[in-house]
């Protein structure tokens, strides 16, 4: 939920920062000052903050910034003087309610472009929201001041943020230097490309007066966009456009509200405006309760919840403890309401750790869904003593936990290849009968020659969860880690609406056996 928190508090600071902006114009009018002021002290706020934070030079990627540079003079470094108009001449509600439409571009650029999925609940939400920002057209109602050309401006600036977030996402995933840099970089950019246009557009030497009537204000309204784009930035690293884009549109909520506080009398705030924003409300909403890649669990991440959940006890059997890489290809996805799916990152981890009687295996490609075995190696065999399944889904969570019979061996001492046995595992309400066993044993270029032994059931589920599913494993001889995995799942469940079909589909194959954590 990181990615969603993020993009929502960079929604709440835009939404501020436009109620401010509008302050702050009619204090110091000159748009040009204003930017400058504004890009220059966002830079400062974000440096400080990544400072505070303890970034150093081994935290810059010098040769990776160059795509933030460009990002940054053309957004917020060209853009900044027109947003400023907008908001002078079309009022600060109107400004970021239309400006809404951006979420809208930014998911067809990111499905166009980044090969970013668009399920039916993310179609749905962003909509909303978009139809909350055009309900505003057919307002009758006018602000002091208002000129249609504020909202031609307004609409430009959408479609250039739209392209922002989506270049954004793309540059984040291809370089190494801390987020709160590349957001340094980008207003650092801004900043030099506001003073340059200063220098071009002025048709007399720079007004130094305007300037330092603009420090206050402007200044004031620098720290929202500072936090904003560190926000931002910080969501689209752990989250895809189309999750983050329609939840940083709520800025359109927050400068409604915020101007229905404070400005109601100039802002002409009336009730198809405030219905506008409840749209803007429900879309976020729905957006929100999609988990799609911000649910990603880094190995940071696992290795800290590995050190939590270590019990200080270890049989010292099995696979050396610690974080696992895995390379994966899968998705999840049920036929309830709207559809939602989950496709898995291209990367997940698996956390081993030690039990008294043999060893954990954690597999967790997203917040809300993982997987977790308790197994036991002894004179028998390799034993499946229990197992845990967690799916999320919008606000459903399913967890079974597996208690499974004493004779649950995956590889007896005995296992000859193509010989099968079977065991059953017990949920309570649902019940998966296992069969299957040895396939081959061999060695195996993943595992630089060593042995592997390949293991493979087919299950089939009863009581309230009907289904089947072929799970086929790959183990290291030598300690039992697992190096591959390929799994595939169908079935449905007797709920009050009528059978929930899901399925689900993944192969694992570890990218390093040494452990990280």
């Amino acid at each position: 939920m990181t990615a969603v928190i993020l993009a929502c508090l960079s929604g709440f600071c835009l939404g501020a920062l436009s109620v401010g902006t509008r302050f702050a114009v009619r204090r110091a009018p000159s748009i040009l000052a204003g930017s400058f002021v504004m890009n220059t002290g966002a830079f400062a706020v974000v440096s400080i903050v990544a400072l505070a934070a303890g970034v150093s030079a081994s935290d810059i990627d010098i040769e990776g910034l160059w795509p933030f540079l460009a990002i940054g003079a053309i957004v917020p470094g060209v853009t900044q003087m027109l947003y400023v108009q907008a908001v002078r001449d079309t009022g600060a509600a109107r400004t970021q309610v239309l400006m809404s439409v951006s979420p809208l571009i930014a998911a067809l650029l990111a499905v166009a472009l980044l090969d970013e999925e668009w399920s039916p609940l993310l179609i749905v939400g962003t909509l909303l929201i978009v139809a909350g920002s055009m309900a505003l057209a057919w307002d009758p109602a006018r602000p002091v001041g208002y000129r249609r050309i504020g909202m031609v401006l307004a609409g430009g600036i959408a479609v250039i943020m739209a392209g922002r977030d989506t270049a954004t996402r793309w540059a984040l995933t291809e370089t190494d230097s801390s987020v709160l840099v590349e957001a340094a970089a980008t207003l650092l950019a801004a900043t030099v490309m506001t003073a340059l246009l200063g220098v071009v557009l002025a048709d007399r030497p720079p007004d130094l007066g305007a300037l330092r009537a603009a420090v206050l204000p402007f200044g004031a309204v620098a720290l929202l966009m500072g936090a904003a784009y560190a926000t931002l930035f910080g969501a689209l690293e752990r989250g895809g456009v189309t999750l983050v884009a329609p939840l940083v549109g709520t800025h359109a909520l927050w400068s409604v509200a915020i101007a229905a506080l404070l400005l109601r009398r100039n802002e002409a705030i009336g009730r198809r405006l405030i219905g506008a924003a409840l749209l803007v409300v429900a879309g976020a909403a729905l957006v929100s309760a999609v988990r799609g890649e911000d649910g990603r669990v880094t190995v940071a991440e696992a290795a800290a919840e590995l050190a939590e959940a270590d019990a200080g006890v270890d049989s010292g059997a099995g696979p050396a403890r610690g974080v696992y890489v895995y390379r994966t290809e899968g998705s999840e996805d049920i036929d309830t309401l709207l559809s939602p799916s989950h496709t898995y990152p291209d990367e997940t981890v698996l956390s081993v750790r030690g039990t008294a009687g043999g060893w954990t295996e954690r597999w967790a490609p997203l917040e809300g869904r993982s997987t977790e075995r308790d197994l036991c190696s002894s004179g028998r065999g390799l034993q499946l003593l229990r197992y845990l399944e967690i799916h999320t889904f919008v606000f459903n969570e399913d967890v079974r936990s597996y208690e499974c019979d004493t004779d649950a061996l995956l590889l007896s001492a005995a296992s000859e290849p193509g010989v099968d046995s079977s065991f059953t595992c017990d949920a309570g309400h649902t019940r998966e009968t296992w069969i299957g066993g040895l396939v081959s044993r061999g060695p195996d270029p993943l595992a630089d020659g060593e042995t592997v032994i390949h293991l493979r059931f087919d299950t089939v589920l009863s009581g309230r969860t009907a289904g089947t599913s072929v799970k086929e494993l790959w183990l290291r001889e030598r300690d039992l880690l697992l190096m591959r995995e390929r799994v595939v799942n169908e079935s449905a469940t007797d709920t009050a609406i009528g059978d929930v079909h899901y399925a689900e589909s993944y192969t694992l194959e570890l990218h390093d056996p040494t452990p990280a954590g």
